[in-house]
């Protein structure tokens, strides 16, 4: 096999955007993105990747003001803030994540290898049917629809996705399977050209 691995998306800023963010993200997207919401809530979000305010340093003394501690990579961070919010504020929660890829020596994607570490909500903000982790979750399946992996970027007959997953919540478990759906719904639609999903998910 003759595919080159890559993991740093800024080598293909033509696929995978690096300076992303996300705006005004309302209960209504959210609900027909994860398939439900509770309608008492009217959260509406904004988001960013890798904040240059809430780089991994900063979350984690976040994360432990609130008792919390734990392990997850950094190379991908979507932190996301109430609509209300400065950016420079402690975000609503965040989500890590690593993409990785193997392409041919004509540069299109063959696989695509996805990762989901951890999705984090602070404490204050838990509840209501996981409103806000729902948000947050949002607007991860919204910058998966924004990177172009689609002809003539993969490979002819399409890519193959990976998913992993290693949850220890059933919060976590109803996060992964949004994810999957969405992954689904993205090679029926054609948002992605994917030929083969495979999902390796624990609990």
């Amino acid at each position: 096999m003759n595919d080159i691995s890559f993991e740093n998306i800024k080598i293909r800023p033509d696929i995978f955007p690096s300076k992303w963010h996300y705006k005004n993200l309302n209960p209504e997207d959210v609900e027909w993105i994860t398939g439900g919401i509770n309608r008492a809530s009217q959260l509406t979000t904004n988001s960013r990747l890798n904040s240059s305010y809430w780089k991994k340093i900063s979350l984690d003394k976040l994360v432990e003001s609130y008792g919390d501690a734990w392990n997850y990579n950094d190379q991908m961070i979507i932190c996301v803030w109430d609509a209300h919010q400065k950016e420079s504020e402690p975000p609503i929660g965040f989500i890590s994540f690593d993409v990785s890829w193997h392409e041919t020596t004509t540069k299109k994607i063959n696989d695509l290898f996805l990762t989901i570490n951890l999705i984090w909500v602070r404490p204050n903000k838990r509840g209501l049917g996981g409103i806000s982790a729902r948000h947050i979750t949002s607007h991860l399946i919204l910058y998966f629809e924004s990177c172009k992996l689609y002809h003539p970027f993969v490979a002819l007959k399409g890519l193959t996705v990976f998913y992993y997953a290693d949850f220890d919540s059933l919060g976590g478990e109803k996060i992964s399977y949004i994810i999957q759906k969405n992954l689904e719904n993205m090679k029926y639609n054609n948002t992605w050209k994917i030929r083969e999903l495979n999902f390796d998910v624990g609990f």
